[in-house]
Order: structure tokens, then C-alpha cells, then sequence
């Protein structure tokens, strides 16, 4: 197996947990995320190594918790400059967010706010760095069904007290917005008339 995730399940002992259940992880980190160390056990910090990047990283490191027991998991950081556009329109969200709760911006937060860092445990011999960054697209692309079904099924919106009735609710949207989907699909295959056509 494979898990992807975003920002919000970057915990060293999380990605322990994947990896010693048996599966690989990919995830997205901010860049004071995790604290990594190099082969050597010196000390990496993510906004220096952007400095002198290029276009891209792909570098192997570890993971250290801050927790009592020190967990540490192997990992590969890879990271993908943005389109000048795309990095540009990050900056004024973190900008305008600062504005509006009263807070300084760390200018380490702007410059890695013009990347998109992943760590994974998956070798870069058996996956590459083109094909991590299409595994992370499939994910949003799963995070935009879940923001659909919650903005037109309502599926954040649970009227259920109980654990059944609860679950009972959510299969029953769930099935609802497969059936649409698959409708919805069969407009898509088939084109609209010439007559029709402007």
C-alpha cells in the first residue's frame, strides 16, 4: 500500500506507523514540518537546501522526533519549484491570512511558499520524481471529491445521533453521489447534436 496525505498527518511517529505496518508513505510537508538530518546525523534545514536549488531536490534523509523515544523513519525529500504564477498566488493568500489575524510573516514561509516539498519512503530506483508528484495530484484530486461531496451532498452535515442511523446517512450519500457521477459521465461520453452546436 500506499498512503498519500497532506500537511495535517506529517508526525514522525505517523510515518513510523506506515512503515512498519508495511506499507510506503507520501507526504506533503511544510518546511518546518519535521526536523531531518543527513546521512551524517548533521542537521538539515529545508530552506537553506531551497536556496541553491534549482528546478527540483531529491535528497535522502531522516526524520527525528522531538518525542521521548527519538523515533526516526528514513525518508526522501523531494521537492518541485512552482510556476512563478502558482508560487505569486500562495504568497498573496499567506499574506493577506497574516494581514487579517495580526501576524508577521516568516520570510522563510514566502520563499517556500514557491515549492512543493513531499517526503516518501518509496526508493528513488523503484519511483521517480515525476511519478511521486502524479501520486500527490491523485490525491487532491480525491480532496476535491470529498470538498464535493461536502458542499453539494452535505456530507459534512450529519443530522444522525447515533453510530447507525450515522452511518446509515453517510452510505446512503455515498451512493447517491456515485449514481450522479456515473450519469453525469454518461452526458460527458456522448457529444451534443451538430444541430445544437453554436
Amino acid at each position: 500500500d500506499i498512503w498519500l496525505a497532506d500537511r495535517g498527518y506529517n508526525s514522525v511517529d505517523g510515518l513510523r506507523h506506515v512503515v512498519d505496518a508495511g506499507a510506503d508513505f507520501v507526504v506533503r510537508i511544510g518546511w518546518r514540518a519535521l526536523v531531518l538530518r543527513k546521512p551524517d546525523n548533521t542537521r538539515f534545514t529545508v530552506t537553506d537546501a531551497l536556496k541553491t536549488a534549482q528546478d527540483h531536490l531529491d535528497l535522502c534523509l531522516v526524520a527525528e522526533a522531538q518525542t521521548a523515544g527519538r523515533t526516526r523513519v528514513p525518508l526522501r525529500l523531494v521537492a518541485m519549484r512552482k510556476s512563478p504564477q502558482a508560487a505569486e498566488k500562495d504568497r498573496r493568500r499567506i499574506r493577506k491570512d497574516a494581514q487579517r489575524k495580526g501576524k508577521t510573516i516568516d520570510p522563510r514561509t514566502l520563499q517556500a511558499a514557491g515549492w512543493i516539498i513531499l517526503v516518501t519512503s518509496l526508493d528513488a530506483n523503484t519511483v521517480s520524481r515525476d511519478q511521486l508528484f502524479a501520486l500527490y495530484r491523485v490525491r487532491w484530486q480525491i480532496e476535491i471529491g470529498f470538498k464535493r461531496l461536502k458542499s453539494l451532498n452535505l456530507l459534512d452535515r450529519l443530522p444522525a445521533k447515533q453510530t447507525a442511523s450515522g452511518r446509515s446517512w453517510i452510505a446512503a450519500n455515498l451512493i447517491l453521489a456515485i449514481l450522479i457521477s456515473r450519469q453525469y459521465q454518461s452526458y460527458l461520453d456522448s457529444p451534443p447534436c451538430a444541430r445544437y452546436r453554436v
